[in-house]
């Protein structure tokens, strides 16, 4: 209540939409309102938060907040975007108990990384990772493609988040770059052929990836390929399963808050 509040703090102030005297939209732009309506908890949420939003303490401003669904375990900052960093939206280990081949230092107020190693082709693979968002059927996923004949593509870059930013793209003599989580999901989605979650359920209707956390095997048939990813949305911010696991835990709304937006305070 209090992340979507501040948002739509912040799109007033941006005035995007004065044109159709509006300050949402129903899309993903945002954050997927998608005219739902009202039911007794979310009234309940909106009226024991009332007024409260999340400011920067750098400048008190409404803070520019984001969530999403689920993360694969770490969530990212600005990069995915290929934006310049804010220094509340920043990577956060979501990791209940670090698998053998994780090794994060994290600040501990904050859960910030400050560093780590990790064996990403194995970690995404894995499916018995233990997170605040791991009861998520896309915590761990799994999508088969098929690229047009004398076309290969390649993993050109991936940010310490996990995050992969860019994709280099071989067709025949022909080299190209898709950037940004947003832009790579969308490209590669349109040669999906199914997508498994992590409990197997398939899917043959999907024509976008759930994030741009994976890595890339090749696939038994010709141009094919097997993605194993985890998370489901754009990474950034608050990871709504991994909110709700944290809550299960027995953290509050301001303990949450902190710890996905470490440099903001509710106000008032």
């Amino acid at each position: 209540a209090v992340c979507a509040r501040t948002f739509a703090c912040q799109m007033i102030r941006d005035g995007k939409y004065g044109d159709y005297q509006a300050d949402v939209d129903d899309s993903v732009n945002s954050q997927v309102y998608n005219r739902n309506g009202e039911n007794a908890k979310s009234i309940q949420a909106a009226d024991e938060t009332k007024g409260q939003i999340l400011v920067s303490q750098a400048d008190q401003k409404p803070a520019s907040v984001y969530y999403y669904s689920t993360s694969c375990g770490i969530s990212a900052g600005m990069e995915a975007w290929g934006q310049e960093e804010i220094s509340y939206l920043k990577s956060v280990s979501l990791l209940t108990a670090l698998p053998e081949n994780v090794s994060l230092q994290t600040e501990s107020a904050s859960a910030q990384i400050t560093s780590e190693t990790i064996d990403w082709d194995s970690f995404l693979k894995q499916t018995d990772v233990a997170a605040y968002d791991s009861e998520s059927r896309y915590f761990r996923w799994k999508a088969c493609i098929t690229l047009p004949q004398d076309t290969y593509f390649y993993i050109e870059k991936r940010e310490a988040s996990g995050e992969v930013t860019d994709i280099r793209v071989q067709s025949g003599m022909q080299t190209s770059h898709i950037t940004t989580e947003n832009k790579i999901r969308q490209e590669i989605g349109k040669y999906l052929t199914a997508l498994e979650d992590k409990n197997g359920k398939k899917d043959t209707s999907a024509k976008m990836l759930p994030s741009a956390w994976f890595t890339i095997e090749a696939g038994t048939a010709p141009n094919s390929y097997i993605l194993y990813g985890g998370g489901l949305g754009h990474g950034i911010g608050m990871s709504q399963y991994g909110a709700n696991g944290m809550a299960k835990a027995g953290k509050d709304y301001q303990e949450i808050l902190q710890y996905f937006f470490h440099g903001t305070e509710i106000n008032p």
